[in-house]
């Protein structure tokens, strides 16, 4: 008579026998008993005082609405206006007006429509602005959130969904990222489907073929979107190789099932090898790569580090503002992570295996999709570091590892409802458990200190197009430009048109998307310019303004091409008061080609 609560539990309310192959956000009523008297937020078997649930709900929502905020705010004018995005912009435009050419993106990867379609539903109604294009990403920001928490609903429980999706929305790097207008910014939300319908695939065997044909779209759709996110594909792998050597799911498997799980195994190896060939065939052989990385020892080093600073917003403070966290230096938030990481996959495991322990989670197939977690974190994060290397972690480089959010996060908050339902057992660890929820609002607190009020208070420290201003740089110099050929008179050529040089894609992209919807304001490439006999008609008519960085040699360029001609100067702020944008103008000019 050596049975377990939890088997005492299933033999007091069975699972019906078609339990394990529940439709999409559907169970039956009597799974939902079984499963909310377990690990269900609150639980019935490790009761919380109202009091403390009222204040941990509180705390949650709290979080979540002061993490949409920091996604929210200034996002007109911090961080400053770069090409990228504006090249999105400019492409939706041509879409809906029938200009431009290619479906892929000026780095060779296929458009992603998911972002460019709203884009060019948008302009329909609304002029360019930086508001606009910035608005898609808060969207699928959000999106990801709310994604996250039906999805882990289905999956796992409520205490699961709201741990994750608290994680997900306070996380520095994702709050970074639904600010910026890069198809970057929709990964997590394509990346969540595939780690969640590889899990469906084990959590509801019986229907194994269809989620794993479910997750592998998924992954078409999450690749699509970024080429990157095909690390994610890790977690179909490890839900096919739970289904080959578990020795039952929640009966035997069968030998056509096994044989199924191979054919999907394959294939999803295949796509996996296709995408590799294609994306690193042309520059540097795959295995040269791996073999490179493999036997660098420093790689993997800067890794460990690395990896753990995508999610403590180190890597994006140093790379959009030029600041550095208040752990960042003495090491505290690499422990803090490995901790975290380790700790919840070193819970999982004994959850699994232990029945005596008394974090013994009670459903098989919850037990399984466990065991299917780690699994998947550790394979994509290998093959991430391996194939991709550490420097796809260097601050600048972090959106390529978005991609690891997702199996991460799901992984430490399934960690987190171990050892919440281990101290909601003990009166005396609840205060304990209380503390420890409040531990997102210093990361929301770091975030707002060193990226919002650094910038605010230096205009930034890192790369100058995202230097800041009460009003953007870039678009402070098209402003001013317009209005000044407006007041005066001049500026323009005999036709009416106004040339906008820059020989920086920084300014240049962001210029010609402000400018798209006036009337002859022209924003040429530099070789456009050289071989132009119409930019010489304007240059020597008075027609052509320069915009460059301040300070850079490309703006000495300028000045030694215009000596002599007394050009007007004007030169743009930004928060710091430290000069960012220059825009000379001579009413007359040489008839000298461009020669940047």
């Amino acid at each position: 008579m050596q049975g377990s609560a939890g088997e005492e539990l299933e033999q007091k309310c069975p699972f019906p026998s078609d339990a394990s192959s529940g439709t999409l956000f559907q169970r039956t009523a009597r799974e939902r008993v079984v499963s909310s008297s377990l690990i269900s937020f609150p639980s019935s078997l490790f009761p919380l005082p109202p009091s403390l649930f009222s204040l941990l709900a509180f705390n949650a929502l709290a979080l979540v609405i002061a993490a949409v905020f920091l996604r929210c705010h200034a996002l007109c004018t911090i961080p400053g206006f770069n090409g990228d995005e504006a090249w999105y912009g400019i492409r939706a435009w041509q879409i809906l007006h029938g200009g431009g050419q290619g479906w892929n993106t000026p780095t060779g990867n296929p458009l992603n429509p998911l972002f460019v379609g709203p884009l060019a539903l948008l302009h329909l109604w609304m002029p360019p602005s930086i508001w606009l294009l910035r608005v898609v990403a808060v969207a699928s920001g959000m999106a990801a959130l709310a994604i996250n928490w039906l999805f882990c609903r289905w999956i796992f429980d409520r205490r699961t969904a709201a741990i994750s999706t608290v994680m997900l929305a306070v996380l520095p790097i994702n709050i970074a990222f639904s600010r910026f207008a890069w198809d970057a910014s929709q990964t997590v939300a394509a990346t969540l489907p595939v780690v969640y319908l590889s899990l469906a695939a084990v959590r509801f065997p019986e229907r194994f073929g269809r989620w794993i044909a479910a997750s592998i779209l998924a992954l078409a759709v999450a690749v699509w979107v970024h080429p990157i996110n095909v690390f994610v594909g890790a977690a179909i792998a490890a839900a096919c190789a739970a289904r080959l050597w578990s020795g039952k799911a929640k009966e035997k498997t069968q030998t056509s099932g096994r044989a199924a799980s191979v054919v999907l195994l394959v294939l999803a190896g295949l796509l996996l090898a296709a995408w590799l060939w294609v994306a690193c065939g042309e520059r540097d052989a795959v295995w040269g790569r791996v073999a490179r990385h493999w036997g660098d020892v420093r790689d993997a080093a800067r890794a460990t580090y690395l990896y753990p600073r995508l999610f403590t917003g180190g890597t994006v403070y140093c790379d959009v503002a030029g600041s550095r966290s208040w752990m960042d230096g003495r090491g505290i938030d690499v422990g803090l992570f490995w901790a975290c990481v380790l700790g919840s996959a070193w819970l999982i495991w004994v959850n699994r295996r232990d029945r005596r322990s008394r974090l013994y989670d009670e459903h098989l197939r919850f037990r399984i999709c466990d065991g299917v977690l780690p699994m998947a974190w550790a394979t994509s994060l290998a093959a991430f570091v391996l194939v991709a290397g550490a420097e796809a972690l260097d601050p600048g480089q972090e959106r390529f590892a978005l991609c690891l959010i997702a199996p991460t996060v799901l992984l430490v908050a399934r960690g987190g409802v171990l050892v919440w339902a281990w101290a909601a057992a003990s009166p005396r660890w609840r205060i304990v458990l209380a503390a420890a929820t409040l531990a997102g609002w210093p990361l929301l607190a770091d975030y707002y200190v060193h990226y919002f009020r650094f910038i605010e208070q230096t205009g930034g420290q890192a790369h100058m197009t995202f230097r800041a201003a009460p009003v953007e740089p870039k678009l402070a110099a098209l402003r001013y430009i317009l209005d000044e050929s407006a007041r005066t008179g001049t500026g323009k050529t005999h036709s009416g048109e106004l040339w906008i040089i820059s020989s920086q894609e920084w300014i240049r992209w962001p210029i010609r998307y402000l400018a798209i919807d006036e009337h002859g304001v022209r924003v040429p490439e530099p070789a456009e310019v050289r071989s132009s006999d119409e930019y010489s008609r304007a240059l020597s008519e008075g027609g052509v303004w320069f915009v460059e960085f301040a300070g850079t040699e490309e703006l000495r360029q300028v000045e030694r091409q215009l000596a002599g001609r007394r050009p007007t100067r004007q030169e743009f702020l930004d928060y710091g008061r430290r000069p960012v944008i220059c825009v000379l103008h001579a009413k007359t000019g040489s008839s000298d080609k461009f020669s940047h």
